[in-house]
């Protein structure tokens, strides 16, 4: 069902870009997966009817972005992608493409592997390199943002929050759209009810634990 969401989401995308006052055209989709974990979405994106200009996969964990690279390897070699890059970073605290605030001078350097930088028989571990803004440029800019069951780590704390709208707003063209999907809080709070559990705090203020909640 997740798949069908993310699929349907992907798909019903048509995002009109406003360039200097006018929309251009329907060209290919720039895309900024974040959470793009194992690079699972990669194949919904090109399947677009507008295909995939640009893809851009973010995600904080290293050995997942390594997979996911491996996957778009795959599909290169079935001509069905051109130019992908994955960076690691946390999206609640690192900033790609942009630098972190008007007073550091450079960018930050996350490590990073371009599907462009390699040969076409690479068969290898994909190397990661410390790359100073993700390879995303200061004038890069995407038609569409995507995160898909993530959104809620980067709302732990009002800081972490304010840097993610930050980083997004700065990253999305004009025009383009945000799309993110995450789990109904009714339908988790329905099923934890249901377990009859009394999950009151302690006289100490211990908190109880329930293993078969968890």
């Amino acid at each position: 069902f997740n798949g069908w969401v993310k699929a349907t989401q992907i798909q019903e995308l048509d995002p009109r870009i406003i360039s200097k006052g006018k929309p251009l055209g329907k060209t290919p989709l720039r895309v900024l997966d974040l959470a793009c974990g194992k690079g699972g979405d990669l194949t919904k994106w090109t399947l677009h009817d507008r295909g995939v200009g640009n893809y851009v996969g973010i995600d904080v964990a290293r050995g997942s972005l390594k997979d996911a690279a491996i996957r778009a390897r795959e599909m290169k070699k079935r001509n069905k992608l051109s130019k992908a890059i994955f960076t690691c970073a946390d999206l609640g605290a690192d900033v790609p493409g942009r630098k972190k605030s008007p007073n550091h001078k450079y960018m930050q350097k996350l490590l990073t592997w371009s599907l462009e930088d390699e040969a076409d028989c690479e068969t290898g571990t994909p190397e990661f390199k410390d790359v100073r803004g993700g390879e995303i440029s200061e004038k890069d800019r995407f038609d569409v943002v995507s995160i898909q069951f993530a959104i809620h780590y980067m709302m732990s704390s009002r800081k972490r929050a304010r840097r993610f709208f930050h980083t997004v707003s700065e990253l999305l063209e004009i025009g383009g759209n945000l799309i993110c999907t995450t789990i109904d809080a009714r339908v988790v709070l329905d099923h934890l009810m249901n377990l009859e559990l009394n999950y009151h705090f302690g006289d100490d203020g211990s908190e109880p634990e329930f293993p078969e909640a968890v």
